[in-house]
């Protein structure tokens, strides 16, 4: 599996396959999809995580096909703001639908 840099991690589910590559880097968000299918995720603040709802239905979060790698700008995660120092990331893999979540540090 690639790394996107070397500030990039590399997160497994559950069973030990390598899902996705995350690193942060000049207040963006990059995640690269290494897990070979389409992944649905959604990246959230960490204390706006206690006040939202999530939708169960993953298949209407934000999706990206393997191979693939976003960046999101830090103000683009829900309930970000300036004194915003983690962010949690959920994941579920559409062909086994299995997922995961990970929080890191902003």
């Amino acid at each position: 599996m690639k790394d996107l840099d070397e500030n990039c991690t590399n997160v497994e589910n559950p069973q030990g396959v390598e899902v996705l590559c995350i690193g942060t880097e000049n207040s963006e968000l990059s995640i690269e999809n290494i897990s070979g299918q389409t992944v649905y995720y959604l990246v959230i603040e960490q204390r706006t995580l206690a006040l939202i709802d999530i939708d169960p239905d993953y298949t209407t979060w934000l999706s990206m096909e393997m191979d693939e790698t976003v960046t999101i700008p830090y103000t683009d995660i829900i309930g970000y703001d300036e004194t915003a120092t983690e962010a949690w990331i959920t994941w579920v893999l559409e062909e086994d639908e299995t997922g995961g979540s990970i929080t890191i540090e902003l």
